[in-house]
C-alpha cells in the first residue's frame, strides 16, 4: 500500500526522515493501521508500484513477486516479501553461479 505522510516523522525500518507529503510505501497491515490510526498517514493507494515494476534476469523479465518466490526457493538466499527491483537486482548479482542456475531452472517452470 502507498501511505501519504501527514506529518514529518521519521520512519521506522529506513530510519529517513519523512515530510508532509511524501509517499511511504509498506505492505505491513499492523504498521498500516498504527500509521493511520495515530493520524500520522492516510492510505492512497492499495496498489504497490514495486508489483508492477520488473526485473530482469537472463534475457527475460520478471515481476518482482515472481522473483521473490524463486529467490526464496534458493538455499542461502534471505529476501523480503516487500523486496523492490533495485534491491532484487542486487540479491541476483550477488548470487554464485549454482545459485543463478538454480534461479534460471525455477523460473524457467514458471
Amino acid at each position: 500500500m502507498v501511505l501519504k505522510v501527514l506529518v514529518e516523522m521519521r520512519d521506522k525500518v529506513t530510519k529517513k526522515s519523512l515530510h508532509a507529503g511524501d509517499s511511504l510505501v509498506t505492505d505491513d497491515l499492523d504498521r498500516i493501521n498504527d500509521l493511520v490510526s495515530r493520524k500520522l498517514c492516510v492510505i492512497t493507494s492499495i496498489e504497490n508500484p514495486d508489483d508492477t515494476a520488473k526485473v530482469t534476469f537472463g534475457e527475460k523479465e520478471y515481476d518482482t513477486k515472481t522473483i521473490i518466490a524463486a529467490l526464496k526457493q534458493i538455499d542461502g538466499v534471505s529476501v523480503a516479501n516487500n523486496a523492490g527491483a533495485d534491491n532484487l537486482t542486487a540479491k541476483i548479482t550477488a548470487l554464485t553461479d549454482d545459485q543463478k542456475k538454480t534461479l534460471s531452472e525455477l523460473l524457467s517452470k514458471e
